[in-house]
């Protein structure tokens, strides 16, 4: 009968060891997804200020580049579409002569943060 006893609370501290190191591993799991979730989760936040902060500086680019043509003499801009991507700009539209086109081209590359000029001006009739 006290073997019977014995036995009963052998097994008894047995699985109850087993659960307390069962849930310890599971707790560790749980613990461990946690910081990879918010690694991930801090990356994907990184990523996307990295990609904000791109587009708000072709953004200001954009703006720039604008700004510079419309101060530059004997450019009429008016005809001009600027695109930025990356830090290259993209000129489009309508120009009065080839050397206005170069000056465009010149005005554009001189602007802070310009990496280089796209020139699909076209010269018209």
């Amino acid at each position: 009968m006290k073997n019977t006893q014995l036995v009963k609370v052998m097994m008894a501290t047995f699985l109850g060891t087993v659960l307390l190191s069962g849930s310890a591993f599971a707790e560790e799991s749980v613990v461990d997804k946690a910081k990879s979730a918010v690694s991930d989760a801090g990356e994907k936040i990184e990523h996307s200020a990295k990609k904000a902060d791109l587009y708000m500086g072709d953004s200001a680019i954009t703006a720039k580049v604008k700004t510079a043509l419309l101060d530059a003499k004997n450019i009429n801009s008016t005809d001009i579409s600027v695109e930025t991507i990356n830090s290259m700009v993209y000129l489009t539209g309508n120009v009065a002569s080839k050397a206005q086109a170069e000056q465009v081209i010149h005005v554009v590359a001189k602007v802070e943060g310009v990496t280089s000029v796209k020139n699909d001006l076209m010269i018209k009739p």
